[in-house]
Formats: C-alpha cells, sequence, structure tokens
C-alpha cells in the first residue's frame, strides 16, 4: 500500500474489512482497527464489534477472530491499537502539533 504501511485482513463487520498497521520511526507501530473494533471497549473485554453486516452465519466468528488476531498483533508487536468511533481514545491519541513521525 505504501511504505510502513500493512494492510490487515479483518472480517467480521462486513465482508472483506481491513485495519491499517503502520510502521512510525519516532512513534513505534499503531494499529487502526477501523470497525473491527469500533470502541476501545471491545479491546478491553476482548468483545468483537456488535454488528455484523455480511449477513453470513460465520460474520460473527469471523469479528471475533479478526478481533483476536488484532489483540495478538499489537501485543506482538509493543503497538499502539485504535478503535474506529472512540471519541475518548481518540482524544488521547490526537496527532501532535509536530506529527507522528
Amino acid at each position: 500500500m505504501a511504505p510502513r504501511v500493512r494492510v490487515l485482513s479483518t472480517p467480521g463487520h462486513t465482508p472483506g474489512h481491513s485495519s491499517l498497521r503502520v510502521e512510525l520511526p519516532e512513534s513505534g507501530t499503531w494499529i487502526f482497527a477501523g470497525d473491527a473494533a469500533d470502541l476501545g471497549q471491545n479491546l478491553l473485554d476482548r468483545v468483537p464489534c456488535g454488528y455484523c453486516a455480511g449477513g453470513r452465519p460465520d460474520d460473527e466468528a469471523s469479528a471475533e477472530l479478526s478481533l483476536h488476531r488484532l489483540l495478538s498483533e499489537a501485543a506482538d508487536a509493543d503497538a499502539r491499537l485504535v478503535p474506529g468511533h472512540d471519541q475518548l481514545v481518540l482524544n488521547a491519541v490526537r496527532h501532535p502539533r509536530s506529527g507522528h513521525r
């Protein structure tokens, strides 16, 4: 996709859903979960997103596997794992004036 950016397959919320892993030289690894974990509470409680739009019976199982993949990858890389829609988390990781490098 781009240098230091990897697309992670995280199906479940929707078929083909993806998350992003970004490697930054000064602030380390960031994983942006998108809707695979829409709230910080999903990450804390290890509970997948609240809605699966694919209409397939195995979508909920895929959502759970995707969440566990993100948690595992974040732990292995000592990464910051950012949920998709949690305003409290987004405020905490707000872009600094000098930028993330």
